[in-house]
């Protein structure tokens, strides 16, 4: 799966994004209307996270508001460890989103309402890794918004997670002026060169779009050579498009 168009940044460079707000994203991206106020991003409540609790610890993962305040999309292993090949019950997962400090101010147990894959299936194909949750109350933050479906078009998204903390606050991260590229022609899996880390899959791929951001792909899995994404597209896409429509 190796891209030879990625070229690897400096150490410089990860260390001077790895924590950029909203304001500062937005100053790097082009047509961008002047008198536009941004709040930062954390401060939205778009971006969560989803603990598992089970054997072995709590199992965090990303994931985002998505066109309604109660809906939430995430990557289909948020209850599954791919290290034991054991699934943790949906019940025992919650959605949270923190404030600026990083400390939880919502949570919410959820049902799944769709999922491209589970299990082992997902070793078959990165494109089936997403899910999609009904909260069971809606959230106080600001889901974001689908972008173009041409997601191999865009030089300059960023990629926007919270390191996974279990006890204590949580620490609000960004890296932007990342790539994605088609892994090949026709597929939804994108390859970028985002900054990741473990904990990190279900963080979203975000581009500017008007006076916000626009969501093109969730981070899923890390390869030795990039990041692995799937773009908001085919049967994903659909998705949420039919239950943004639909009430809770």
């Amino acid at each position: 799966m190796h891209n030879p168009s990625f070229k690897p940044k400096s150490p410089w460079h990860l260390a001077r994004t790895a924590a950029l707000s909203l304001g500062c994203f937005f100053s790097l991206a082009a047509a961008v209307p002047a008198e536009s106020v941004f709040a930062p991003l954390a401060a939205q409540g778009s971006i969560g996270t989803i603990v598992c609790k089970g054997r072995g610890g709590p199992f965090v993962t990303n994931a985002s508001l998505v066109e309604k305040s109660d809906l939430v999309l995430a990557v289909s292993h948020f209850n599954y460890r791919r290290a034991t090949g054991r699934e943790l019950p949906a019940e025992n997962c919650e959605f949270q989103t923190r404030d600026n400090e990083g400390r939880v101010i919502f949570t919410s147990s959820f049902s799944v309402i769709e999922r491209g894959g589970r299990g082992r299936e997902l070793n078959e194909s990165f494109a089936i890794d997403w899910a999609v949750l009904r909260l069971d109350r809606a959230a106080p933050g600001v889901p974001l918004k689908l972008a173009g479906n041409k997601a191999y078009n865009w030089n300059n998204a960023a990629l926007a997670s919270y390191r996974p903390v279990v006890r204590g606050n949580s620490t609000f991260q960004m890296d932007v002026g990342c790539r994605p590229k088609r892994q090949r022609h026709g597929s939804i899996v994108l390859l970028h060169d985002c900054t990741t880390k473990p904990g990190w899959s279900g963080a979203p791929l975000l581009v500017p779009m008007g006076d916000r951001y626009g969501l093109i792909a969730i981070h899923a899995k890390r390869t030795k050579s990039s990041g692995v994404a799937i773009a908001l597209e085919g049967a994903l896409r659909k998705a949420i498009e039919a239950r943004a429509k639909t009430a809770a």
